[in-house]
């Protein structure tokens, strides 16, 4: 295919395959702990304390990034999450999973009204 328009249907195609894959795994728990596992063994092998991280609020069957940003937050590192505004992605820190609030589709994103400081992805 050519031009956008064959881009976009092959990347909507691809998306579709993998959230099928994704939601055809059987036991979340299991998931969504090797998720978090690798993270910190990357984290340990590398002996990092990251002091800033951006990271995507996971949704329904995308493996759970909650806790994640949780742990990273009682470390002390600043995380930044991702609101999206017609053309544009902004990221926003947040000091607590309380500034974040259900956004387009039920994400969660940062509440606008907490919001502190913020990174451009244009």
């Amino acid at each position: 295919m050519t031009g956008s328009t064959g881009q976009k249907s092959d990347r909507d195609c691809l998306r579709k395959e993998a959230r099928e894959k994704r939601d055809a795994l059987e036991d979340r728990e299991i998931k969504d702990r090797m998720i978090r596992e690798a993270f910190f063994r990357l984290l340990i092998s590398a002996e990092m304390k990251p002091e800033r991280i951006f990271i995507y609020s996971s949704f329904g069957s995308e493996a759970d990034t909650h806790g994640i940003m949780k742990a990273l937050l009682d470390m002390g590192t600043e995380v930044f999450c991702p609101k999206v505004s017609e053309n544009d992605m902004h990221f926003y820190r947040i000091f607590s999973e309380d500034d974040m609030k259900p956004g387009a589709f039920g994400i969660r994103e940062p509440n606008m009204l907490l919001a502190r400081n913020s990174a451009s992805c244009s």
